[in-house]
């Protein structure tokens, strides 16, 4: 493992005996780690070493693949693409400036209130148009994207 100030490496070469000792191990302080959909970081999740977070350009990427496969859902993926362009807008702005700086501090904490909005939406319960004969894909991209609000 090495470390920055912001930003840590993990270099896993894990064996199957080491992985049971890894399960047995408490985190004091988990760290989010921010990935794609390789099913293996889902291993170190379920071990209690890491929480996951999905990536923005993932999850936008699934929901442009809907709109295209499913001409049904097209606005409701639509609507979500918007949102995902929303959190991209205001990072942008945000990362213009020193993480001490008002604005940063301004951006940051109106990129925390976007992706909380966003955090509520995914929990509702909500029927859209393209839920059935899909086999709950888009259904797993909304559970998923729960993952990016953090």
């Amino acid at each position: 493992m090495s470390i920055l100030p912001d930003c840590i490496k993990y270099y896993f070469d894990i064996d199957k005996s080491q992985m049971k000792k890894m399960r047995d191990v408490e985190i004091e302080d988990k760290k989010i780690m921010t990935v794609d959909k390789f099913s293996s970081y889902k291993l170190l999740a379920n071990m209690g070493l890491v929480e996951l977070s999905y990536c923005w350009a993932h999850q936008r990427r699934e929901f442009i693949e809907a709109k295209t496969k499913y001409p049904e859902i097209r606005q409701w993926a639509e609507a979500w693409i918007e949102k995902i362009a929303e959190l991209y807008h205001i990072n942008n702005k945000r990362i213009r400036y020193n993480k001490g700086n008002l604005e940063f501090i301004e951006y940051d904490k109106k990129l925390r209130e976007k992706i909380g909005q966003i955090h509520f939406l995914i929990n509702q319960q909500y029927f859209h148009p393209g839920a059935e004969g899909n086999n709950g894909k888009y259904e797993e991209t909304l559970e998923r994207s729960n993952y990016i609000c953090r």
